[in-house]
C-alpha cells in the first residue's frame, strides 16, 4: 500500500508520471519538457501521435510548447535523477501501484475527471467548480480505460496508414526505377539515331563537296583552256602588230608592197577578235536532299522558309485562292460585299481591285476558288456564286441534295471550297450538314461524301483523297474521294487552315497554340500517317487559309494580312 505520510506522498509523486501515474521506469522513462514539468515517454509519445508534426503542449496546464527533436520523443532529455529515485522507491520494489494524486485545494484524491474542463478533480472540486450540464464527470479509471481504447484505435489506424504509405513508397520506387531505366534506354536510342544521322550528314556532305569540286574542276578547265587560247591569239596578234609597225615606219615602197598580203591577213585577225564575257561559274549544285537510310533517320539539307512579303489590311481575311495566271483572291469574312483581287508586279503582290458580289445575297462570305482563269466560285453560306473574270455574276450553284442525290434547295453552311489539280472536280464543304459535295466545272453535283466531323476546311490530295479539318475539338481526317472511306483520323487542336503541298506530298496545317492571337503556327503533316514532319513558321496572327501560288509560293490568309512565304 502507498505511504500516507505527506513526505512519502510528495516523494512518490515526484517519481510517478502526472498523466498515467506510473513509476518513472522503463518504458515510462522520465522526459523533461522545456517547462519545469516531467512526463513519461509513453504519454508524450501518445500526445505526438495524436498531434503529428506539432510541438508538445505541456499537459500540466502551463501550456508551454516543447519542440519534438529529430528522432522523436525518445531523444528528449531523460531525467536520470528521477529515474534513479523511481527504481529504488519501496512501493515500486514491492510491486505496489502508485498512489492517486491529491487535490492541491482540498487534499483529497483526484479520482474524478471532467471532460468539459479536461482536468482531474476531487469530490469537493466537482461540487464547487464543475456544476452544470456541460460538465460531464466520470471516474478517473473509466476515463483512463476509455482513453487507452481511443489510443489503441488511433495506433491501429496509424499502423494502417503507415503500411499504406510503405506500400505506395515501394510502388513509387518501382516506378522511379522504371523511369530511370526508360530514360537510359531512350538516351541510347537517341544516341544511336544521332550517330546514324551524323553518318548520313557526313556522307551527304562528302557527296555535295564532291559535286562542288567536280563543277569547280570543269569550270576551271574551261577557263584555263580559254586563257591558253587567248594567250596564243595574243602572241600571234602581237607578232602581226610588230610587223605592221615596222612596215608603217618603212619608206621602202617595194617592202610595203611585198607585205601587202600579210597586212590583209592581219586586218582580218584584228577584226575577228571580240571581247568576250568570262565563263560564268555556278558552284551551287542546286537543291540537295538527304535521303532515307536503312535506319529511321532522315533529314532535309538546305530547307529554308522565308517570309518574302506581308501586305494588305483586312478586317478578317479567312480564305485565299490562286489562279494559274498569278492572281490571288482574298475573302474578308466581315466584309461580305466584295472579294479582294491581288496581282504580282515586280516580284511583289499588290491589291489591284475588288470583285463586287451579288448584293441580293446578304449571307456571309466564306471560301473562294478559281475554277479556271476566267471563273471564280465564291461560297456564300447557303449557296455558291459563280463570277466571270470581269466581275460579272453568272449563276448560283446549290450543294443540297435529296436522298436520290439530286440538288434540292439551299445548303445550310458552305464554308470551304477546293479543286482538284486537273480542274475536273470542285469540292464544297457544308459545316452544318457535315457533307462534302463534289461538282463538275458546270456546277452539277457528281457525288456527296458524308463526314464524321464538321468540315470547316478541305483540300484535295493527289486528285484521289480529300483532307478535312475542324476547329474544336480539333480533328484532321483524310477520306478516299471514290469510296468515302476514312484513311486517317487524328486530333490536332484549334485547326484553322489546310492546304496540300504536291512538292513534299504533305498537308500543311495552320493552328493556334493556346488562346488569343499572335501564336499561330504552320506545320507539315504526312497525310498517310498523320505524323508531324516539321514546323514551317511561327508567330502568325491567326492563319485561316492557305494556297500555293502559280510560282510555288505559299500564300497565307493571316486574318489581318496576307503573308507570302518562299520554301526552298
Amino acid at each position: 500500500m502507498a505511504s500516507t505520510s505527506g513526505f512519502a506522498e510528495t516523494v512518490e509523486r515526484s517519481v510517478t508520471c502526472p498523466i498515467c501515474f506510473e513509476f518513472f521506469v522503463d518504458p515510462h522513462v522520465p522526459k523533461d519538457l522545456e517547462c519545469p514539468h516531467t512526463c513519461c515517454q509513453v504519454c508524450l509519445q501518445n500526445i505526438v501521435t495524436l498531434n503529428p508534426d506539432q510541438p508538445i503542449t505541456c499537459p500540466m496546464r502551463c501550456a508551454k510548447k516543447t519542440s519534438v527533436p529529430v528522432g522523436g520523443v525518445k531523444n528528449l532529455r531523460t531525467n536520470l535523477n528521477i529515474r534513479n529515485l523511481a527504481e529504488v522507491h519501496p512501493n515500486y520494489a514491492n510491486g505496489a501501484k502508485p498512489i492517486v494524486p491529491k487535490c492541491d485545494k482540498h487534499n483529497e484524491n483526484l479520482h474524478l475527471y471532467c471532460s468539459h474542463c479536461n482536468t482531474l478533480a476531487c469530490h469537493n472540486c466537482v461540487i464547487v467548480y464543475h456544476t452544470g450540464t456541460q460538465h460531464v464527470i466520470t471516474d478517473v479509471e473509466d476515463m483512463t480505460k476509455q482513453r487507452k481504447e481511443e489510443l489503441k484505435t488511433v495506433a491501429a489506424d496509424t499502423d494502417k496508414e503507415i503500411k499504406s504509405c510503405q506500400k505506395l513508397t515501394a510502388e513509387l520506387k518501382k516506378l522511379e526505377a522504371k523511369v530511370l531505366n526508360g530514360a537510359i534506354v531512350e538516351k541510347r536510342k537517341i544516341s544511336r539515331s544521332g550517330n546514324d544521322l551524323i553518318k548520313v550528314v557526313k556522307k551527304n556532305i562528302r557527296r555535295l563537296e564532291s559535286e562542288v569540286q567536280n563543277t569547280s574542276d570543269a569550270k576551271l578547265n574551261e577557263i584555263q583552256t580559254e586563257i591558253s587560247r587567248l594567250e596564243n591569239q595574243t602572241s600571234t596578234l602581237q607578232a602581226a602588230c610588230n610587223v605592221a609597225k615596222q612596215t608603217g615606219e618603212s619608206s621602202d615602197h617595194a617592202y610595203i608592197t611585198q607585205h601587202a598580203e600579210l597586212m590583209e591577213k592581219m586586218k582580218k585577225e584584228l577584226t575577228s577578235v571580240k571581247e568576250k564575257d568570262p565563263p560564268q561559274v555556278k558552284l551551287n549544285p542546286g537543291r540537295a536532299w538527304f535521303v532515307k537510310t536503312a535506319t529511321t533517320c532522315s533529314a532535309e539539307f538546305g530547307k529554308v522558309v522565308e517570309l518574302q512579303q506581308e501586305f494588305g489590311k483586312f478586317e478578317s481575311a479567312t480564305h485565299v485562292a490562286s489562279s494559274k495566271d498569278g492572281l490571288l483572291a482574298v475573302s474578308d469574312l466581315k466584309n461580305g460585299k466584295k472579294v479582294t483581287i491581288c496581282l504580282k508586279e515586280n516580284e511583289v503582290y499588290k491589291k489591284k481591285g475588288f470583285l463586287e458580289l451579288n448584293t441580293t445575297n446578304t449571307n456571309r462570305l466564306e471560301g473562294v476558288v478559281f475554277v479556271s482563269d476566267d471563273k471564280l466560285w465564291v461560297a456564300r453560306q447557303t449557296v455558291i456564286e459563280v463570277y466571270s473574270s470581269t466581275g460579272k455574276f453568272e449563276k448560283t450553284i446549290s450543294t443540297k441534295v435529296n436522298a436520290s442525290g439530286i440538288a434540292s434547295g439551299p445548303a445550310s453552311g458552305v464554308c470551304s471550297l477546293a479543286i482538284t489539280a486537273d480542274g475536273s472536280r470542285i469540292l464544297a464543304s457544308d459545316s452544318v450538314r457535315n457533307v462534302i459535295t463534289v461538282h463538275d466545272p458546270a456546277g452539277t453535283i457528281i457525288k456527296t461524301l458524308k463526314t464524321s466531323i464538321r468540315p470547316c476546311r478541305i483540300t484535295v490530295i493527289q486528285n484521289s483523297h480529300v483532307a478535312v479539318s475542324t476547329w474544336q475539338p480539333g480533328k484532321l481526317i483524310v477520306m478516299n474521294m471514290v469510296t468515302g472511306e476514312e484513311t486517317l483520323n487524328i486530333g490536332i487542336d484549334m485547326l484553322s487552315a489546310l492546304c496540300y503541298d504536291k512538292y513534299s506530298d504533305c498537308v500543311f496545317t495552320g493552328r493556334r497554340e493556346g488562346n488569343g492571337t499572335g501564336n499561330g503556327v504552320i506545320e507539315k503533316h504526312c497525310w498517310k500517317t498523320g505524323k508531324k514532319m516539321a514546323c514551317i513558321a511561327k508567330n502568325l496572327y491567326m492563319p485561316c487559309g492557305f494556297t500555293f501560288t502559280s510560282d510555288g509560293l505559299l500564300a497565307v490568309a493571316d486574318y489581318k494580312t496576307i503573308k507570302i512565304y518562299k520554301i526552298t
